[in-house]
């Protein structure tokens, strides 16, 4: 009943962060000049940012489809996986995960974003993933993110390629990963699923994500909508949680 509470409550802050102009903050890597194959530019069709800065988690929304699509989006966490203001020890604020460091025994637990999309029936659809992220990984006890997508019968990721992979200095790591998937699906959920063994942990500091589908709208029919989607968003950036 919390969950679905904080559901609700996410939703309602979506639309009022569409309301108040604010607008996504760039991608460290964008896809236009880092992903194989990408055919949109800025703000893209869809445009999702999460800081997980506060309660209720909802991302700042700045793609030109989003205003019609972010009522049918929806966010679950389950298990041990928890939302932290803070964590001991780590120069950053605001966390999805699981923190065992005091535990004894495996903690899971699971993370799911279902994405909305247009009905359009396209060929080919391009999802495009900012994360940063710790995991204990180099040395036992091991604790692990692992991500999957899940999308409706018939349609299937064909392609996936981690582009760009940067340890940060506080030890944090920076993914970018591209995804083709065939035919445009209606939705697609990105799925994180965590093992955390005790004395260590596993959590998520900001996710980012954007999508297109293919064949893309004309370019008259693009500078129309960018011109729309600035007039929605506005130029006012959200503050950054961390300096990089």
């Amino acid at each position: 009943m919390m969950k679905k509470l904080m559901l609700v409550l996410g939703v309602l802050m979506a639309v009022m962060t569409l309301s108040t102009a604010a607008q996504a903050t760039p991608f460290v890597n964008p896809p236009e000049t880092n992903a194989p194959v990408w055919g949109t530019s800025y703000p893209y069709q869809r445009n999702m940012y999460w800081d997980f800065a506060t309660q209720p988690i909802t991302p700042v929304y700045s793609g030109y489809d989003d205003p019609c699509l972010i009522y049918c989006d929806t966010f679950d966490m389950s298990g041990d996986v928890m939302w932290y203001d803070t964590l001991p020890g780590i120069n950053r604020t605001g966390f999805l995960g699981i923190d065992n460091r005091e535990g004894d025994t495996l903690k899971t637990g699971q993370i799911v974003f279902h994405i909305n999309n247009h009905e359009r029936d396209y060929e080919i659809k391009h999802l495009w993933k900012e994360i940063e992220f710790y995991e204990h990984d180099l040395i036992q006890p091991i604790s692990s993110i692992q991500e999957s997508m899940v999308l409706d019968a018939g349609y299937s990721v064909i392609d996936s390629q981690e582009v760009i992979i940067k340890m940060l200095a506080d030890n944090f790591k920076r993914y970018n990963v591209w995804y083709e998937i065939a035919p445009n699906p209606y939705w697609e959920e990105v799925v994180f699923t965590f093992f955390v063994e005790p004395g260590t942990y596993a959590v998520i500091d900001t996710l980012h994500i954007a999508t297109e589908c293919v064949p893309i709208p004309e370019p008259m029919t693009m500078i129309l909508l960018g011109s729309l989607a600035t007039g929605l968003f506005g130029a006012a950036g959200i503050r950054k949680k961390y300096s990089r």
